[in-house]
């Protein structure tokens, strides 16, 4: 039996990286200008470089019941049942999208699983999946268990260079916006049991870039995946990815790059992520 695993864009794993494990995706829509469009389209480059100058109000809408139809059956044409895992339902309605989709196949055919995650922490999942598929897993329930718990592994820390962004998204009022830009801070968030919690505040980013990695890296102890991604900014990686050296971390084992855009869009310009998994 074959079986073939489906995500989304949010896992951050490189398009060119999920087709040659085979693994398929569906994508989130962001708003850009007066529509929407898929988030995968989008260059991340060029979209960090645009929320720098542009009065950006994040809005972004999960893939459709018919982008998973059309998903599934192309994933179906290769593999003999799915394993779909994808970003926390409390972030996003995608999962929702996902198992009404999957009700359009045969039962059995399609299993989905909320991972509880997004960002690298999920991509880390997908990777995670495929190996053991590879190694010769066939039981999916035993794979949905091992999707659904995957989350008690992970470490996920993040920071935002303006509060503002987190403002026009909801997620604070104005008055703390407010009141954290004169002040300074910055606040450090985390992603636990699949929501977005704050963590504490910092003052300056100097002492947020390494709070972040002590908050995410054991000492003395090699994390099985780890990712630093921005919004933009690289210089902050960079710094970031200094500190993990200082803590005896293989870099070249170290994921860098862009935080994707949907959830980039919220986070707002200079903002950074820290994320580990340990077994």
């Amino acid at each position: 039996m074959k079986i073939g695993i489906v995500t989304d864009n949010t896992c951050n794993i490189p398009a060119a990286e999920l087709e040659k494990n085979g693994i398929e995706y569906a994508s989130l829509y962001i708003m850009n200008g007066e529509k929407y469009t898929s988030a995968d389209q989008i260059p991340k480059n060029v979209f960090y470089d645009e929320i720098q100058k542009a009065q950006y109000i994040p809005k972004t809408s999960q893939p459709s019941v018919d982008d998973f139809i059309k998903t599934y059956r192309k994933a179906l044409a290769q593999y003999d049942k799915i394993i779909s895992v994808h970003l926390s339902s409390k972030l996003s309605g995608t999962v929702n999208s996902a198992n009404l989709a999957a009700k359009e196949f045969e039962p059995g055919r399609i299993t989905v699983v909320d991972s509880l995650l997004t960002s690298w922490a999920l991509g880390f999942l997908i990777l995670h999946l495929k190996d053991r598929i590879n190694e010769g897993a066939q039981d999916i329930s035993q794979l949905a268990r091992l999707a659904g718990e995957f989350h008690k592994k992970t470490r996920v820390f993040f920071s935002v260079g303006n509060l503002e962004y987190l403002h026009k998204g909801g997620r604070i009022g104005k008055g703390k916006a407010l009141l954290g830009s004169i002040l300074q801070l910055k606040p450090i968030l985390q992603l636990k049991d699949g929501e977005i919690h704050p963590y504490k505040n910092i003052r300056g980013m100097n002492g947020v870039l390494k709070e972040l990695v002590n908050l995410a890296i054991d000492e003395g102890k090699q994390p099985k995946g780890i990712a630093i991604v921005s919004t933009g900014n690289t210089s902050i990686a960079s710094y970031a990815t200094e500190r993990a050296k200082e803590k005896n971390i293989d870099i070249s084992k170290i994921r860098t790059g862009y935080i994707d855009v949907v959830l980039g869009l919220h986070l707002g310009p200079d903002s950074i992520g820290v994320i580990t998994y340990y077994e």
